[in-house]
């Protein structure tokens, strides 16, 4: 199953259905969607709380395991301008990947290039732009009619963070052996979840399996 978090202000958005079908025909695995609409956290309140509701939001659905994040640049519908629009794509993007570290980001908009030239060209914000930009390890910049090439490709080549992920969500319920007492009484599911976050024990996990290979889950389980 492939897992895919979609973040776009469109009530449905109309690329979804040609994004599940050409994925699966693909990759050969069922595509599984999910759709996050920012523009029902705007109700006309104090903003500064909806906003952190829906980044409250993103972060709690990020705790869960995704291939990918699909996020809008021109979130037109939530009633912001366009520099504060661009400005809560970025910080959403930013929010997802402090929790969630092995899915691939893609940021996407039917004007790809005015949105990129509005990224670069204010002198002050450049430079905190650019960090937001890559600190969220963004795989793609796309336009709304590329998402579908640039998801395939992306999938085609997944990190090894990505690759050990999966790895340990296809065998969630598996616990580890009482002789790994590092890891020892915890779920591969529970594993998961901390390579995905790369806290303490997800880094050490993430780097045994980088040393000894992917045979490493197989001797936790035995």
């Amino acid at each position: 199953m492939i897992r895919i978090l979609i973040i776009d202000d469109a009530i449905e958005p109309e690329f979804v259905g040609q994004l599940r079908d050409e994925v699966e025909g693909s990759m050969q695995a069922k595509v599984q969607t999910e759709h996050i609409n920012p523009t029902a956290f705007f109700k006309g309140g104090n903003q500064k709380l909806e906003i952190d509701a829906l980044l409250d939001t993103v972060a709690k659905k990020a705790t869960e395991f995704w291939d990918a994040a699909l996020i809008d640049l021109n979130l037109a519908e939530v009633g912001l301008g366009k520099k504060e629009r661009l400005n809560l794509s970025l910080v959403i993007a930013d929010r997802y990947r402090e929790v969630n570290k092995s899915s691939f980001v893609i940021l996407y908009s039917g004007t790809l290039s005015d949105y990129v030239k509005d990224l670069l060209q204010d002198p002050q914000g450049t430079e905190q732009t650019l960090k937001r930009i890559f600190r969220t390890d963004v795989a793609a910049f796309s336009r709304r009619d590329g998402v579908r090439l640039q998801v395939i490709a992306s999938l085609s080549t997944p990190s090894f963070l990505l690759t050990l992920d999966r790895a340990l969500v296809g065998d969630a319920a598996f616990k580890v052996s009482h002789a790994e007492a590092e890891f020892s009484g915890m779920t591969f599911g529970q594993l998961a979840t901390s390579v995905r976050c790369q806290d303490k024990l997800g880094v050490r996990l993430t780097s045994l399996v980088a040393q000894h290979g992917l045979a490493a889950i197989v001797d936790l389980a035995k």
